[in-house]
């Protein structure tokens, strides 16, 4: 979406940016700040027009007031929530000027017969947002959402809220299949929760990133961004981070300032996007990085691994993120779960 809009924008245009969760930490707070000062409350730099394409991490953490918001189709309390970004704060507005919400739905779910159609059709009707979200909660949100044409908050959210998520009968045999799912990963997070409060009987987790209370279905990693890493002496490897910061990082051992500074450069990942990484992953990086992490190092907008001459073909872009190219994620099966994985 980001490219699109650059190829469209003439010279002279509004600024653009994105802002998503493959960003290593620095550089997703030079962003945040960078569009506070834009978009935030009370800032005297406010352009005269501009777009942030943006995924969830805006609808919690940055505190943005926009004029205009236009998102994906998602569950009411998430469409809601991100209504949270759309004329935040008191300023003045044009005269006449009413806060829009624009929902795009995709055309593929219009078509469709959803009497007819079976729970992965209808998946694959609801494109990118049915891999990100429950399908039976976005088919839900979608008719209530559509049935209207205006909302007033706060009063219509508990109205709203209740339609979604309440009990229906005579639905649609493919909808049924899709709640079914819904119910059963449901129980799958109960017993889990469950399970995680017991001290005696911690399960090994599917997906090994420390973090109990993320449930996932497919698995990630962390990957550590660096420039350049010189040979070790004396058991002290030099490492210059993506960021500029030069560290020295011990084989055994851990040190407090090399690994506060390794986790300003660390992005998540799919982990079949860096499993080549891991496997010649250094011994100084899991002396400092808690779970499965590679190590890349960037030169240009290549990402390699080291000891490789070969791109590991993810790419890097300050304005863009890591970015996985859109063939390795197809040649995986053709899983469409990893076509559609998230960068919130």
């Amino acid at each position: 979406t980001l490219r699109l809009l650059k190829s469209a924008r003439q010279e002279g245009g509004p600024p653009l940016a994105l802002l998503h969760s493959r960003f290593p930490q620095y550089r997703r707070e030079e962003l945040e700040t960078e569009w506070l000062a834009r978009l935030g409350k009370r800032t005297p730099n406010r352009p005269n027009g501009c777009v942030l394409v943006a995924t969830q991490v805006v609808e919690q953490s940055v505190d943005i007031d926009a004029d205009l918001l236009v998102s994906d189709l998602a569950p009411t309390d998430m469409l809601l929530q991100r209504l949270g970004r759309l004329w935040r704060h008191d300023r003045t507005r044009p005269q006449g000027a009413t806060a829009e919400l624009i929902i795009h739905i995709p055309a593929a779910l219009a078509e469709i017969d959803h009497d007819q159609a079976e729970a992965r059709q209808l998946k694959e009707a609801l494109g990118p947002s049915g891999w990100v979200y429950a399908p039976y909660v976005l088919l839900r949100s979608h008719g209530q959402w559509q049935k209207r044409s205006q909302i007033t908050l706060p009063k219509d959210i508990r109205t709203l809220l209740e339609a979604t998520y309440a009990e229906a009968k005579d639905e649609p045999p493919g909808w049924c299949s899709l709640r079914q799912e819904l119910e059963q990963a449901k129980e799958k997070l109960r017993r889990d929760a469950l399970s995680n409060t017991c001290v005696w009987n911690q399960p090994a987790l599917k997906d090994d990133e420390g973090v109990q209370t993320r449930y996932c279905s497919l698995p990630t990693a962390q990957l550590l961004l660096a420039t350049r890493v010189d040979p070790a002496v004396k058991g002290q490897t030099g490492i210059t981070l993506l960021n500029g910061e030069f560290i020295e990082a011990a084989d055994y051992g851990w040190g407090f300032p090399a690994a506060k500074a390794m986790h300003w450069n660390l992005v998540r990942m799919p982990r079949h996007a860096v499993a080549p990484g891991l496997r010649n992953a250094p011994a100084w990086l899991g002396q400092h990085i808690s779970g499965v992490c590679a190590l890349g190092l960037v030169r240009g907008n290549q990402i390699f691994w080291p000891g490789s001459d070969e791109p590991s073909g993810l790419t890097w872009h300050p304005d863009e993120g890591v970015a996985v190219p859109r063939q390795q994620k197809t040649s995986l099966k053709n899983n469409l779960e990893e076509e559609y994985e998230s960068y919130d």
